[in-house]
Order: C-alpha cells, then structure tokens, then sequence
C-alpha cells in the first residue's frame, strides 16, 4: 500500500527541520586570552622631567578585567621610576577597552598584562617656546586669547573668565620681557610646559597645556 503524497511531503519536511542545529549550538567562541580591544595612548612621554635623558622608558600594568570586558582595576607592575609616567599610564588602562578571556565557550574574570613604552617628546622646544609666547602676548593684548589652528582651548581647563582675570593681573606687573622655560610633564595624554613669565615687577608661573597633536588645550596660572 503506497503513502499519500501529502504525507511524504510532510515526512521530509520533518526530517530536513530536525536536521537543521540549533543557532545556539553554533555560537561557541574559541578559548581566548583578555585583549585590549581599543587601546588609548597615555601620550608621549614628557620632556626633559620625567625621562631624564633616557631615550625611552618602559612601565607596565596587572589589569584585572571582568566577565563582561570591563576594568575591575588597575595597578602598576613595574613602575617607570617617575609617578607622572605611572599616572598616566594607569590612566591609559582606565580609559582603554577589552575583551574578556574565553574560557570553555564562556566570558571569565582575569589579569591582563598591560605595557607601554615612553619615547621622548618630538617636538620642538624652541618653536613651542615662541609659540607660547605669541599667544601670552596676545592674550595680554587684547585680554582674549588668540584664535588659529593650533589653539583649540578646552572651557574645563581655560574658562574665558579666567583667562580675563588672568590677562588683568600680569598686565599689573609692569612690561613682559620673556618665558623662562621650567620643566614639563604629561597628565592623561596631555603635556604641561611650565614657565615662569618675566615681567619689571616679578617672575609668576605659566602652564600651557598641550593635546598629542600639539595644539594649545589650556593655559593655567602657574603659581
């Protein structure tokens, strides 16, 4: 006695939808170790302060991320002998991304091996020197800063109001003479050049602060 043809057209439905797997099934990601997925540079390493004259320094850091990719904490391994270097550094593995560790298909709390390597700044001391003087002369001018291409101030560290306050009192000391360059550092990807402005009646401090790309980001009274 032969099948109805429905019923065969039903029998192989249901063999070929039993064959099928289950999406679910499928999705099992092979063991891996903790990765950083977006990597943020803490920035070139300062000048002449934090280096010392070495051509570049070395600092690492145990990241400890979680099941879900995220920094549970940070802390430094070995230390790049100046604590600006070791901030900054602590401060790229906060702000960096990762991936978390796989392990028998599941996402698993686990210790990351972060380094980075400080090179000395490229730039030049001389050119960023005129620079700044340029727009300390502008500033005290027009009691405004300059605006260009290369002054992009950021509100939270250069407030306007300040920048007036500011502007007003070295204008009290009499006639500016130069910058006297001081010393530099780097805090979160940004360098801080120091200076002490020469003025008829005193020397106050001056700190410009600097993107990666070497664009003036804030100018701070010193003292």
């Amino acid at each position: 006695m032969s099948m109805p043809a429905s019923l065969i057209a039903f029998a192989l439905a249901a063999v070929q939808t039993s064959a099928v797997p289950s999406p679910m099934a499928s999705i099992c990601p092979p063991d891996a170790d903790a990765s950083i997925r977006v990597l943020v540079q803490p920035g070139t390493a300062a000048l002449s302060g934090a280096l010392n004259g070495r051509d570049e320094v070395i600092g690492e850091v145990y990241a400890t991320v979680a099941s879900d990719g995220t920094l549970e904490s940070a802390s430094i391994y070995r230390s790049a002998n100046n604590m600006q270097l070791d901030q900054a550094l602590l401060w790229a593995s906060k702000e960096s991304q990762y991936s978390a560790k796989i392990v028998n298909c599941k996402p698993v709390k686990s210790v990351l091996d972060f380094k980075f390597t400080f090179t000395p700044y490229s730039g030049d001391l001389s050119k960023d020197t005129a620079r700044f003087t340029d727009f300390f002369k502008t500033l005290l001018a027009t009691k405004q800063p300059p605006s260009g291409p290369t002054v992009l101030l950021d509100p939270d560290i250069s407030p306007p109001v300040s920048l007036h306050v500011f502007a007003l009192y070295y204008s009290t000391l009499g006639s500016f003479h130069a910058l006297h360059f001081i010393g530099d550092d780097v805090i979160q990807g940004l360098h801080r050049f120091q200076y002490s402005a020469e003025f008829d009646k005193g020397k106050p401090g001056v700190m410009f602060v600097v993107d990666p790309a070497g664009n003036i980001v804030g100018f701070v009274n010193g003292n």
